[in-house]
């Protein structure tokens, strides 16, 4: 058997586009065979898809030192509601997978541990209408555990250098856009949210550098939600 450690990077798009950094699960695999790029792999066990379409590996490292190869796959979502990629995330924990990188066990950095008395958090039962208004609401007329969510997108947007624009842009707004609300072009939100993406865009490298260490620290973890998830 040959021990495999892979890294699935997961894309929710929108907001996030579907390149660049993503949210990176992980797991360690038994293989009966030597992993080769484009072998793809599947399991019910471990996939949310029910056919074996399968993961396909690229990017295969052999780590001499620890007896081990390492890959890397991904996967791309469109549509999800905002609210519930937390909740998706959280059924990849629930199937075995781990958030964070196998490159975490390479680095000298210790994640800070979570503080364990903080409630668990839910968000209330509703339909996807009702999150798709929340998007364009004002803060204050919706769930907090949404605007917490809403906020932990922008970070991990922000440390993924992952679409930063509209990163930007939710940050500036409060709202999220998506292509449908900006049709209306002259309303005053379409502006703002505009406006917000052309100034990152010709902000100095510096300058959204030090937006994005504004950010990281304002906003929580997007994996400090997760983990308060309930396990299904």
């Amino acid at each position: 058997m040959f021990k495999l450690e892979l890294d699935l990077s997961l894309y929710y798009d929108p907001p996030m586009e579907d390149h660049g950094g993503g949210i990176v699960v992980t797991r360690t695999l038994e293989l009966p065979f030597v992993p080769t790029p484009g072998v793809a792999i599947w399991s019910k066990d471990m996939d949310e898809c029910p056919e074996p379409m399968g993961f396909k590996l690229d990017d295969i490292v052999w780590d001499m030192g620890r007896q081990v190869f390492l890959a890397k796959t991904q996967l791309v979502s469109s549509g999800l509601p905002m609210a519930l990629i937390p909740h998706a995330i959280r059924s990849w924990v629930d199937r075995g997978w781990r958030l964070g990188s196998w490159m975490d066990s390479y680095q000298q950095e210790e994640a800070a541990e979570e503080a364990d008395d903080q409630d668990e958090a839910e968000l209330p039962g509703c339909e996807n209408e009702e999150m798709e208004r929340w998007l364009t609401s004002r803060p204050a007329d919706r769930p907090a555990d949404f605007n917490k969510v809403f906020g932990a997108m922008v970070r991990v947007m922000a440390e993924l250098h992952n679409n930063w624009p509209v990163a930007y842009a939710m940050h500036r707004t409060k709202l999220f856009l998506g292509e449908e609300a900006l049709k209306d072009f002259n309303s005053a939100a379409a502006k703002k949210w505009q406006e917000a993406q052309r100034e990152v865009r010709e902000m100095p490298m510096e300058k959204q550098i030090a937006w994005q260490e504004r950010v990281t620290k304002k906003y929580p973890p997007l994996a400090e939600f997760v983990a308060k998830l309930p396990t299904y």
